[in-house]
């Protein structure tokens, strides 16, 4: 068994996943906003930019970004295969216990993504999944009546907070 202080120096405590497809005018305002949100919370996280083939300079943005934000890591890949993809991408390069996703143009407010943790930690362990790699996560997407997609469903449970759900996978 592992000691927890040491797994959480090499863990975050949440991913934030967020799909890229020719953001470039957006990027740095979308992750300087999740990174002010999450700084507040006080967690531990990091920020997955998923570039999903972008042809503008949303690529050369994100790399300026991480250089500046220790907490934001790019991925990514040369043509456009999709918001699914992106989010599939962004969940398996995820290392945090809760992975979220945000929409890059911030349709909705990150404050959300603070409530929607909170919610998620007292839902507790038996709404956890293993992920493919063998980790235990919790998937969640900060979007009205919108459910997370996944290549490998290992569940389908819901949990309802006004007119959000989340499926846990």
């Amino acid at each position: 068994m592992s000691d927890p202080a040491v797994q959480a120096q090499n863990f975050p405590f949440v991913s934030i996943v967020i799909p890229m497809f020719n953001e470039g005018k957006n990027a740095r305002r979308s992750v300087e906003t999740v990174c002010s949100e999450l700084h507040s919370s006080g967690r531990s996280f990091e920020i997955i930019c998923v570039d999903d083939g972008s042809t503008d300079n949303t690529r050369a943005e994100l790399e300026l970004i991480a250089r500046q934000t220790p907490e934001v890591r790019i991925i990514g890949y040369g043509i456009n295969r999709g918001r699914g993809m992106a989010l599939r991408q962004g969940f398996t390069a995820s290392r945090g216990s809760f992975v979220i996703s945000i929409d890059a143009d911030l349709s909705y407010h990150p404050r959300q993504i603070s409530e929607l943790l909170k919610r998620l930690e007292v839902l507790g362990p038996k709404h956890r999944a293993q992920s493919a790699d063998g980790e235990e996560k919790v998937l969640a997407r900060v979007n009205p009546l919108r459910t997370v997609l996944s290549n490998r469903p290992a569940g389908n449970h819901t949990a309802h907070r006004h007119t959000h759900k989340m499926n846990f996978i």
